[in-house]
C-alpha cells in the first residue's frame, strides 16, 4: 500500500515530482510511493488506479513550481480554476479525507497565498511547505524523509533495515546552472521534448546562429524533463579534442573503466549509461557529423540532444528543431526582467531593434545598461557607431565569451576554412539586413559552383541565416563585419553589389510580381544606393523599381527615387540623355498618382518636348512621353472633352497595333475620360473592347487588365445595371487582394465600388465590405483622405439601413460629419 501520494503538474518543474519519487522509494521501498508516472501499470483504467491510491495514501506531496498557479490550457484558461483538473481533484480529495498534504515549493515558487486559489484548495495556503531548490536538494529531501518516517511508523521501521539510500539528485548530473530571469520558450521546449520522445534513435538538433540561446534552451530542457531521466550528461562539443576527458568523467561516475584503447572507450560508457536506465546526453556546440554518426550508432534506449550552429547533417538520423532569434516582445520582457526603473516600452523595443533580438546580445545589453553607465537610449545610439567595442560590454559570467568574441572567433575560422565565403560576407554587409535569393548570387563570380560551396560554408558556420535558399544577413552582424573595412573598399563592394542586383532576374515592373522579385529588390537597391552605379544596368533596375513602386501604391517612394536619379543624371550624363528623360517620365509619374498633377504636366512636357526632337513624332518613346502630357493635361480638367485622349489611341493603334500593352493603357485613359465627359455608352464600348484584350494578350490578373475591369463595373453602375457591376467587381475586389495586397490603394477602390453595388441592389452583405475598407483607408491613408471621406459615408450610410438599430445613431453623426468635407474635397481620377 502507498504511504506517499505524489500529486504534479506536467510542464512545471516536473523533475521534482520524479526526483522525490525515487528518494522516497530508494529509502522506503517502490510499493510505498505512488507517482502515476512510475506507479501506473499499461493497460490499466488510471482513473480508477489513481483514486484507490489516494484514498489508500496517509500522505500528499504536493509539488509546486513557478508555473504552478499560472498554468494554461490550449483554449487559454487556468488549469487550477478548472473543476475538472487533476491536480486540484487530488489536492481537494485529499485536503477533505484529513490527509497529511504537504506543498513542496519548488525552485523559487513563491509561499501560497489563499487569496490566489480557489475556495476549494485555499486550505492549502495554511500548510507548512518545504522548500527544494535544484541547487541544494539534499536539504528538503531530508524533510521530507523525516517527515515521512515521523508521520507514518510503519514507513519507517520499513527503512531500518531496507537496503535502500538516499538518492538526492539524478546520477549522473553535472549540467550547467540554470539562468533566472530569463524568457520562457514553452514552445521550443515542448518541441524538443516532442522530438526526443519520437527520436527513434535519432539526435534532436537544436540549430541556430550565434547567440541566439541554443545553449540557454538544453539547459532549460535538462532541469525541466530531468523527471524523464535516471541520468544526464552535459559534454561540452565546441572543441572535440576537449571531450575525452569529458568522457572521462562520465565514465569515472558510472563506474567504467575508461584507461581502455580510446576506440572502445564509447562504447564501454554507453553500455555504462544502458544499465542505469533511462538517459540524456547533451552536446552541446557539436559542430562535426562524423562525431555525431558514433554517438547515434550507440545511443540506443537514451535521448540525445545537440546544440549546433550547423543545420546540415546529410543522412544521419536528425529531427531538427530551429532556435530563432526573440520576438521583439520577447526582447523587450528580456530586458525589463533585467534593467531598474521602469524604463518606457519604446526606449526597450528601440535597444532590441538596434542588436536584431539576438539572446546573447540583449543578455550583454541589459547588464551593461543595469550597471548604470549608460540609458537604454545611450546604449542604442553607441551600439549603431560602436559596434564591435559594445559587443565586449556587459560581462553576464554566464556564457563563456562575448557576442564580439564568439563572432570574431567564427570568422577566423571561416577566414581560414573558407576564404571565398568570408569574401562573400564582406559583400553581403554592405548590402540591406533582408533576404537574399542564394541564386541571385552565382553570378558574383565566374565560377557558380564556388559560389555555392561559398554559401554553403556561410551556412553551416552559423552566422548567416540561410532560410528557403535565401541568404539572411542581419543588421548587427553586418555592422560587425563592415566596421573594420576600409573606405575605399566598403566602395568596391557597393559597386559588386548594385552590377549583382541589376543583372537579377526580375518580370514586368507592372505586372502581379507573383515570385516578389522587385520587393526583395528594393531594400538592397536601397541600400546600396543604386542610382550611384555605374553600369548602365542598375539605372536600369531604378527605373523599374520606381515603376514597380508607383504601379504596386507607393509613388511617394517612387518620386522620391526618380527625382534623385533625374538630377544625378542630368548632372553627369545631360538633360537630353535616355536614363534622365526616362528619370524625368517615372517622377512625372508618381506626381500624377500623387495627385500633382500640374507638376506632372510640367515634367511631362518637357520630356515630350525633347523626345520629339530626339526621335521623332512616330517613335514609340515619342509616344508614350504624348500619352503622359495627354492624360496629365486631361486630370487637370477632368470634364473636358478626351479629344487628345483619342488622337493618343489612333496614333499608338496605327503604329503599335491595338493589343499592345501601350496601345491599350492609352485606351483605358479614353475611356475613363468618355466616363468623366458623360458618354456612358461610348465608355463603355472602349472599356469593354479593352478589357477582352487584355485578358487575351496579359491575363486575367494583370494589374491593367484588372484596372481594365474595374473600369468596366464603373460603366455598369453609371448605366443602372447595378447586378451585372456586382458580380464583375467582386470578382475584380478577389483578384486584387491576392494580386495587390488587401492594403493597395486599387484593391480598396474595388472594395468601395463592390459595397457601392450591394447598396444599389438593396443588399446587407455590403455593409462588411464597406467596414473593412473604411477601415483600411484609415490605416493606409489617414482619416482625412478623400477616399477615406467618402468610404465613412458609405459605411455610415449602410449602417444606417442596414446596421443594427443600436448602431444607427453613431451612423448618422458619421454621415453628418463626414458630407460637409467629401463636398469641399476633389475626386482623385485613376489613369496612366
Amino acid at each position: 500500500m502507498a504511504v506517499v501520494f505524489v500529486n504534479f503538474r506536467n510542464g512545471d518543474e516536473p523533475y521534482a515530482a520524479a526526483l522525490i519519487y525515487r528518494t522516497l522509494a530508494e529509502r522506503f521501498g517502490p510499493d510505498t510511493v505512488f507517482r502515476s508516472t512510475d506507479s501506473l501499470q499499461p493497460g490499466t483504467k488510471w482513473a480508477e488506479e489513481i483514486w484507490v491510491a489516494l484514498e489508500e495514501c496517509d500522505i500528499l506531496v504536493a509539488v509546486i513550481g513557478p508555473r504552478w498557479l499560472e498554468m494554461k490550457d490550449a483554449a487559454g484558461r487556468m488549469r487550477l480554476r478548472q473543476r475538472t483538473d487533476w491536480v486540484r481533484l487530488e489536492i481537494v480529495r485529499a485536503l477533505k479525507d484529513g490527509k497529511h498534504v504537504i506543498p513542496v515549493l519548488v525552485n523559487g515558487a513563491a509561499r501560497l497565498d489563499r487569496k490566489r486559489l480557489p475556495r476549494s484548495l485555499a486550505a492549502l495556503a495554511a500548510r507548512q511547505s518545504i522548500v527544494l531548490d535544484h541547487r541544494d536538494t539534499e536539504r528538503g529531501l531530508a524533510k521530507l524523509v523525516a517527515e515521512t518516517q515521523r508521520y507514518v511508523p510503519e514507513a519507517a521501521e520499513a527503512a531500518a533495515d531496507s537496503p535502500y539510500r538516499t538518492v538526492g539528485w539524478l546520477s549522473p548530473w553535472n549540467v550547467p546552472p540554470r539562468v533566472e530571469r530569463s524568457v520562457e520558450r514553452l514552445d521550443i521546449l515542448h518541441e524538443i521534448a516532442a522530438a526526443l520522445k519520437e527520436s527513434d534513435g535519432r539526435a534532436c538538433v537544436l540549430t541556430g546562429g550565434v547567440g541566439v540561446g541554443k545553449t540557454h534552451l538544453a539547459t532549460e530542457f535538462a532541469y525541466r524533463y530531468a523527471g524523464d531521466y535516471e541520468q544526464v550528461w552535459w559534454i561540452s562539443a565546441e572543441h572535440p579534442e576537449l571531450m575525452t576527458a569529458q568522457l572521462a568523467l562520465l565514465g569515472g561516475a558510472l563506474g567504467v573503466d575508461v584507461r581502455s584503447e580510446a576506440e572502445a572507450v564509447l562504447p564501454a560508457i554507453f553500455a555504462g549509461l544502458r544499465r542505469h536506465g533511462r538517459f540524456l546526453l547533451v552536446l552541446d556546440g557539436l559542430e562535426d557529423p562524423h562525431l555525431l554518426r558514433r554517438f547515434i550508432a550507440l545511443s540506443a534506449v537514451g535521448h540525445l540532444l545537440v546544440t549546433s550552429r550547423r543545420s546540415d547533417w546529410g543522412l544521419l538520423p536528425t529531427s531538427a528543431v530551429a532556435v530563432s532569434r526573440f520576438s521583439r516582445d520577447e526582447s523587450v520582457q528580456l530586458l525589463r526582467m533585467h534593467i531598474p526603473g521602469s524604463p518606457a516600452t519604446a526606449e526597450l523595443a528601440a535597444l532590441a531593434a538596434s542588436v536584431d533580438d539576438i539572446a546573447l546580445a540583449l543578455t550583454q545589453a541589459a547588464v551593461f545598461v543595469a550597471s548604470g553607465a549608460v540609458t537604454p537610449a545611450e546604449y542604442t545610439d553607441l551600439v549603431s557607431r560602436r559596434t564591435r567595442e559594445m559587443l565586449t560590454r556587459g560581462e553576464t559570467y554566464l556564457y563563456p565569451r562575448s557576442l564580439n568574441a564568439a563572432w570574431t572567433i567564427g570568422l577566423e575560422a571561416l577566414r581560414e576554412s573558407a576564404p571565398l565565403a568570408m569574401e562573400l560576407l564582406e559583400l553581403l554587409s554592405v548590402m540591406a539586413a533582408a533576404p537574399l535569393p542564394g541564386e541571385a548570387l552565382l553570378a558574383w563570380k565566374a565560377d557558380p559552383l564556388a559560389v555555392k560551396e561559398a554559401i554553403h560554408a556561410l551556412g553551416r558556420s552559423g552566422l548567416i541565416a540561410i532560410e528557403a535558399g535565401r541568404v539572411h544577413p542581419h543588421g548587427l552582424f553586418q555592422a560587425f563585419v563592415r566596421e573594420p573595412i576600409a573606405a575605399s573598399r566598403r566602395q568596391e563592394l557597393a559597386e559588386a553589389g548594385r552590377v549583382l542586383l541589376a543583372a537579377m532576374r526580375r518580370g514586368d515592373p507592372r505586372g502581379a510580381d507573383p515570385e516578389g522579385d522587385y520587393a526583395v529588390l528594393l531594400p538592397h537597391a536601397l541600400a546600396l544606393d543604386i542610382e550611384a552605379g555605374a553600369h548602365p544596368q542598375c539605372r536600369e533596375l531604378l527605373l523599374d523599381l520606381a515603376q514597380y513602386l508607383t504601379a504596386h501604391g507607393d509613388p511617394g517612394m517612387a518620386l522620391r527615387m526618380s527625382t534623385g536619379a533625374m538630377r544625378r543624371w542630368q548632372a553627369e550624363f545631360g538633360p537630353d540623355a535616355d536614363c534622365t528623360l526616362d528619370a524625368a517620365a517615372h517622377a512625372a509619374q508618381a506626381h500624377y498618382h500623387l495627385g500633382n498633377h500640374a507638376e506632372a504636366v510640367k515634367l511631362d512636357r518637357n520630356v515630350h518636348r525633347r523626345m520629339l526632337a530626339k526621335y521623332g513624332e512616330e517613335d514609340p518613346r515619342t509616344l508614350t512621353a504624348a500619352h503622359n502630357v495627354a492624360i496629365a493635361s486631361w486630370a487637370l480638367k477632368p470634364g473636358s472633352d478626351p479629344i487628345h485622349l483619342a488622337h493618343i489611341v489612333i496614333q499608338r493603334t496605327r503604329i503599335l497595333g491595338d493589343d499592345d500593352p501601350d496601345t491599350m493603357r492609352s485606351t483605358h485613359n479614353l475611356g475613363l475620360g468618355l466616363r468623366a465627359a458623360g458618354d456612358i455608352t461610348e465608355a463603355r464600348r472602349v472599356d469593354t473592347a479593352n478589357l477582352e484584350r487584355l485578358r487575351a494578350r496579359l491575363g486575367a490578373d494583370h494589374p491593367d487588365t484588372l484596372r481594365s475591369a474595374y473600369a468596366v463595373g464603373l460603366d455598369l453602375m453609371a448605366m443602372r445595371q447595378a447586378a451585372l457591376a456586382l458580380d464583375l467587381h467582386a470578382d475584380t475586389y478577389q483578384r486584387r487582394c491576392q494580386v495587390l495586397g488587401e492594403d493597395h490603394t486599387d484593391t480598396l477602390r474595388s472594395g468601395y465600388a463592390l459595397a457601392a453595388c450591394h447598396r444599389a441592389t438593396g443588399s446587407a452583405e455590403g455593409l462588411a465590405v464597406a467596414a473593412q475598407v473604411y477601415q483600411r483607408r484609415k490605416e493606409v491613408l489617414g482619416e482625412h483622405h478623400i477616399d477615406t471621406l467618402r468610404s465613412a459615408m458609405l459605411y455610415g450610410e449602410m449602417a444606417i439601413a442596414f446596421g443594427p438599430p443600436a448602431e444607427v445613431t453613431a451612423a448618422r453623426e458619421l454621415v453628418r460629419e463626414t458630407a460637409a468635407r467629401v463636398a469641399a474635397v476633389a475626386l482623385p481620377n485613376q489613369a496612366r
